[in-house]
This record gives structure tokens, sequence and C-alpha cells, in this order.
């Protein structure tokens, strides 16, 4: 008979693991651009995780000075998506935009595929973002934006 000390034991061991699921499945990088991070997702999304996920990259903006995040969908493909639907994805990430842009943040999104950005699009959820096709090219308009050169060597 299992006692109950040990699975309560068991049951914060399990919560312990899923917070440092969550933290490595949508970690916040800092950019080489100053204030800016980027956040590269991978893996499934669902509501709980991309709330998460906006609840994390909000409150990294609130801890450092940052006036852009670059969210990285360059990793997620059909099959992540496949549960939440692409209707419920642009809903999440216009709340997400709109949750940046109330804290004084220009969200920047980078690595949509063609076929999510159909699906995204037909959903009919207008989009107040700014996207790229990817990390390179985000970073070179904000680099423009903030007249930044760099130097190849």
């Amino acid at each position: 008979m299992i006692n109950q000390e040990y699975v309560q034991e068991l049951e914060r061991k399990i919560e312990k693991y899923e917070k440092i699921l969550q933290d490595i499945s949508a970690p916040i990088i800092p950019s080489i651009v100053p204030s800016t991070i980027l956040v590269p997702l991978t893996g499934r999304l669902d509501e709980n995780r991309l709330s998460n996920v906006r609840e994390r990259i909000l409150n990294s903006v609130y801890e450092q000075d940052i006036d852009t995040a670059i969210i990285d969908f360059t990793g997620i493909g059909h099959s992540e998506i496949e549960e939440l639907g692409y209707g419920q994805l642009a809903k999440e990430v216009s709340d997400i935009s709109h949750s940046l842009k109330l804290m004084g943040v220009e969200p920047l999104y980078v690595g949509f595929a063609p076929h999510i950005i159909r699906d995204i699009i037909d959903s009919g959820i207008a989009f107040p973002f700014t996207a790229h096709s990817n990390f390179k090219t985000a970073l070179q308009y904000l680099m423009k934006k903030k007249k930044m050169r760099f130097d190849e060597m």
C-alpha cells in the first residue's frame, strides 16, 4: 500500500518538473539587439501553454528594459497546432500582441509556415503586428530601425 506522504512527494516532483518543462518549452533569450528578447516556440500549442508564454513574456518585459519581443514560430508546424486550431492560434497571437503593446513593447513574429499563414488569414482575425519570414530579417529590421550597424569581420 502506498502511503500519503509518498504520494504528496510525487505530486510535488511532478509540479516541479511541469514548471521546468514550461520554462524550457518557451525560453526567453536576450538578443544581440539591445532591449530585445527572442522567444522561440517548439512543441504542441494549446491555450494553457500560450497563456503561460504570454505571462512569461510580460513578466520578462516588466522586469527588464525591453522594447521589442520577437516570437519565433519556426519550430511550429501543422501537427503542433492541430489541437488548438488556427482560429484560436490567431486569437492567442492577437492577445499576446495587444498585451505587449499595452506595455509599450513592439511584438515581432517570425517563422510562420505558408500553410499556417493561409489558415490564420482564413480565420478572419485582424493582426496588429509585424511579421518577418525569419529571425535574421527581423534583426535586420530592428537594427535599421534603431540605426545600428553590424560590421562583419
